[in-house]
């Protein structure tokens, strides 16, 4: 049966992509003899509408959303397709004319409920296409309509085509909280034939090989390497998915739910050039803070400022430092504030920012190693530690840095920058570091890409773990179970290698 999704208030905004019909009858025709003909004026009727697009994913549903819309100045009323969406018909046709139907099993008897919509007022509900998973690859061609009994509303015809995933960007990020309720989320792009399209893929917590879902964020008619936004765990359906557009805009699409429509807008900022650095965060408020460089006229100096974008539209720049060159890397979290935290190197030292999402104020800078202690910070993550025997939990720092004779080890900080204590070193070898796990006090991963391309998983008092290559690979798991993460087009859009 078709899944009716949800019921979404009046203040949704709609897709750009649809599709309307004028339910107003046709006036009566003029008689045959001439003579003029007082015709009662027509009563006012709703208007149907249907967002759907030119281009859907082999093996997914295809989701429509309908609105029923009031346009008049008195009161009207439609069948309740929410509890009676056996009134909808998909009629699909394929390249070749082979015509098949699809809708929801009409019951014994139809309760014959019905909406009753205001004057300017809307009402949508979000439909599933029954079978259209297991539609092949290819063009076709759609015939909705909707059996009123008070008559036949069709909508106009409409061409799309199913397609093979074959992401052409997306990362997978590292979650630092719970991921119970929202699984791994990964943003990534589909080349269509026409532009390109950005989804959201969901995946099981426990089992990220299980896919949930592939949820369409936005189209797009240039391409597009999209960010997911850090969020707390009870706003990971209410964040951003951005990208940069040219050298001075950054596109913004927001999320609002699984199966969702979403709002976006394209930002110009007033720089000759900018580059995003690091990873965004929405904070509790909706708001987002992206780290951002704005490399200085001439050299290779520059200033590192957060641009917060409010929810109503508003933004402001807040600076965080001059420096003299870019920082290498960057590593960005979210407090349970929902104040961003960024840390980074400086010329040898390790710089840590707070932006508090309450104010306007710059970030507020504390230094938490500095250069002459010898030891340089080559990698940093936020995560949660669980409180064990005369430590604390809650969010942490964990930061990997460079010791003698080709080694590392681990060093936890506080908040507050005061330290927490180390973890041994281990001996990496050849090759540069691609990613590190912190794995509780006492452990973490490090994913090393050797010269000749291969991948290895590193972790102190334990056997060296072999991986196939794969670009842009992300750790994800704990102490018990460790997994690689990575967007490729051949299996796409993410594949999963349990590690142990």
């Amino acid at each position: 049966m078709t899944l009716i999704l949800a019921l979404l208030s009046t203040s949704c905004t709609l897709p750009s992509l649809a599709f309307a019909q004028d339910l107003s009858p046709k006036a009566d025709a003029a008689p045959e003899d001439g003579a003029k003909a007082e015709t009662p004026a027509a009563p006012a009727q709703p208007t149907l509408s249907a967002d759907l697009r030119p281009a859907y994913l082999a093996g997914q549903p295809i989701l429509v959303r309908l609105t029923v819309e009031n346009t008049s100045e008195q009161p009207l009323s439609f069948p309740d397709l929410s509890l009676r969406p056996w009134l909808v018909y998909f009629e699909v046709l394929d390249a070749k004319g082979k015509k098949a139907t699809y809708h929801n099993t009409t019951p014994a008897a139809d309760p014959g409920k019905t909406w009753t919509l205001p004057s300017r007022s809307r009402k949508q509900v979000l439909m599933e296409m029954p079978q259209s998973a297991t539609l092949k690859t290819g063009s076709y061609t759609l015939n909705l309509r909707v059996e009123d009994p008070a008559g036949t509303v069709k909508l106009s015809s409409h061409s799309f085509n199913i397609e093979p995933v074959k992401p052409s960007a997306g990362v997978v990020h590292y979650e630092p909280l719970g991921l119970e309720r929202t699984g791994h989320q990964v943003a990534w792009t589909q080349k269509s034939a026409q532009g390109f399209d950005v989804y959201l893929e969901q995946t099981d917590a426990a089992e990220p090989r299980r896919v949930l879902g592939q949820y369409f964020v936005m189209h797009s008619e240039t391409d597009a390497d999209p960010i997911l936004s850090l969020a707390l765990p009870s706003a990971r359906w209410d964040r951003y998915v951005y990208w940069q557009r040219d050298d001075r805009s950054v596109q913004v699409s927001r999320l609002q739910g699984a199966g969702q429509p979403t709002s976006s807008r394209l930002v110009q900022l007033p720089y000759p050039k900018v580059e995003l650095l690091g990873r965004g965060a929405t904070d509790k408020q909706g708001d987002l803070h992206l780290p951002i460089w704005i490399p200085a006229p001439k050299g290779s100096g520059g200033e590192l400022i957060v641009l917060s974008l409010r929810d109503r539209g508003q933004r402001s720049y807040r600076s965080l430092a001059k420096y003299d060159s870019q920082p290498t890397w960057i590593e960005t979290g979210i407090d349970s504030g929902g104040n961003l935290r960024l840390v980074f190197p400086n010329q040898g030292h390790l710089d840590q920012y707070t932006i508090v999402s309450s104010t306007q104020l710059p970030g507020a800078g504390k230094r938490l190693l500095q250069a002459e202690d010898g030891k340089q910070a080559l990698a940093a993550r936020y995560t949660v530690l669980e409180p064990s025997e005369g430590r604390p939990g809650g969010l942490a720092l964990f930061v990997l840095l460079e010791e003698p004779e080709g080694q590392v080890s681990g060093q936890w900080f506080a908040l507050d920058g005061s330290p927490l204590g180390s973890i041994a070193a281990l001996t990496l070898g050849e090759g540069r570091i691609s990613d590190v796990l912190p794995l509780g006090y006492d452990d973490y991963a490090v994913l090393v890409t050797r010269p000749d391309g291969q991948l290895s998983v590193l972790q102190p008092a334990q056997a060296e773990l072999q991986a196939k290559p794969q670009a842009n690979s992300t750790l994800v798991g704990d102490a018990d179970t460790l997994w690689l993460r990575s967007v490729v087009s051949s299996k796409g859009p993410t594949l999963s290698t349990k590690l142990r």
